[in-house]
C-alpha cells in the first residue's frame, strides 16, 4: 500500500503543480489509460485532507468540475439509500398485497359466519 500512495501523492501533486488547461487537454486528447489514471486519481482523491477541507486546486477543478464526481447523485451513498428506499418500499407493497389476500380469502370462503347466517332466516 506504501507503494499506491506514494504513487497517488506524486501524481496528485504533478496535477495541482501543472496549468489546468494542460490537465484538462490530457484528459479530452489523451488516450484510455490517460483517463482511467485520472479517474483514478480522482477517486483517491476524495479520501484526502485536501478534499475535506474543500481547498481550491485543480484537483477539485478537474475532479469536481470537469469530471462532476462532486455531485451527490454522483457518490455511493446516494445509490445505497436509493436502493435501500426502493427495497422499504418493495417490502412494504408486498406486505400490503399478503394481508389483502388474506382476507379476502376469509371472507368468501365459507365457514361459520355464512352457515350462521342462512340458518337464522
Amino acid at each position: 500500500m506504501g507503494d499506491v500512495d506514494k504513487a497517488f501523492k506524486g501524481g496528485q501533486a504533478e496535477v495541482n503543480s501543472k496549468p489546468f488547461s494542460f490537465i484538462e487537454a490530457q484528459y479530452d486528447g489523451g488516450d484510455a489509460k490517460m483517463k482511467h489514471l485520472l479517474e483514478s486519481l480522482c477517486n483517491n482523491w476524495f479520501r484526502t485532507d485536501e478534499y475535506k477541507n474543500g481547498d481550491d486546486t485543480n484537483m477539485k477543478k478537474f475532479c469536481c468540475d470537469k469530471l462532476d464526481m462532486c455531485k451527490f447523485y454522483k457518490q455511493t451513498w446516494f445509490y445505497l439509500a436509493c436502493g435501500g428506499g426502493g427495497f422499504l418500499i418493495l417490502v412494504i407493497i408486498i406486505i400490503i398485497v399478503a394481508c389483502c389476500c388474506c382476507r379476502k380469502g376469509g371472507r368468501g370462503k365459507g365457514g361459520q359466519d355464512e352457515e350462521l347466517s342462512g340458518s337464522e332466516e
